[in-house]
């Protein structure tokens, strides 16, 4: 009988300053590739005093901005390397072959507050995850899930370089004035900190939650259509509803 495993994590932190790092993935240990999907995100709301520059810059503003990239791309290639040392240096054996990546960010400025989002989505195709496997179980590397870069990463896209690590770069790219505005203030060291850590996911899995969910005609939404009749083992860091 084939057994699935799939990882559910949301790690986050909410205040008027919002981090939060996630991952979800669901591995076939008798496939030779999975793609899981890391999600990291900052959000600052911001209180307007009821005159001042940071208001003036914000207030009225509406800035979108949406753009994807694939390991085909020199750059993207390039922070493809790096996380690949970065698990050298966790001693996984595990590698990633491609990887794709999304960037979302958005600056608005409503009459009394404005807000800050920055999601940056990074999907790899990880292989060579699987460290031994017998008739009776299969002993998977797990240590893929810390991945940290501190470098700042600079992508060409169509609407021009930025460095996707640090959300500091959005803001200067788009809104200059504004960049300038908040240069002495509370704000910038928070935008200023390097988006990619899920180190906080690297953790002993004995501290998730675990669930078993065997074969029925009517499994959890959670489970991949493909997966239907088969039995699948659930491990949960966070809220999920499943």
């Amino acid at each position: 009988m084939k057994y699935f495993l799939i990882l559910l994590v949301l790690i986050g932190f909410v205040t008027s300053q919002a981090y939060a790092s996630s991952l979800m993935a669901n591995i076939d240990p008798y496939e030779k590739q999975f793609k899981p999907s890391f999600q990291f995100q900052k959000t600052i709301l911001i209180f307007y005093d009821d005159d001042g520059k940071i208001r003036d810059e914000m207030i009225g503003k509406d800035i979108h901005v949406y753009f994807s990239e694939n390991s085909s791309h020199p750059l993207v290639l390039k922070l493809m390397q790096k996380l690949n040392q970065n698990l050298e240096d966790l001693s996984s054996q595990a590698r990633i072959t491609e990887l794709e990546l999304t960037v979302k960010s958005k600056m608005q400025g409503q009459t009394l507050t404005g807000i800050l989002e920055y999601d940056l989505i990074l999907v790899p195709t990880i292989t060579n995850f699987v460290v031994n496997q017998t008739n009776s179980y299969t002993l998977l590397d797990m240590n893929w899930r810390a991945l940290f870069i501190t470098d700042k990463l600079m992508i060409t896209s169509q609407i021009g370089t930025i460095d996707i690590n640090h959300p500091v770069s959005f803001i200067k790219e788009f809104n200059p004035e504004f960049y300038e505005t908040i240069r002495e203030t509370p704000i910038f060291p928070i935008l200023e900190k390097p988006l990619i850590d899920s180190t906080g996911l690297n953790g002993t899995l004995r501290d998730w939650h675990y669930r078993f969910i065997p074969w029925t005609s009517q499994q959890s939404n959670i489970v991949p259509e493909e997966w239907n009749g088969w039995n699948v083992s659930v491990l949960q860091k966070g809220d999920f509803t499943m």
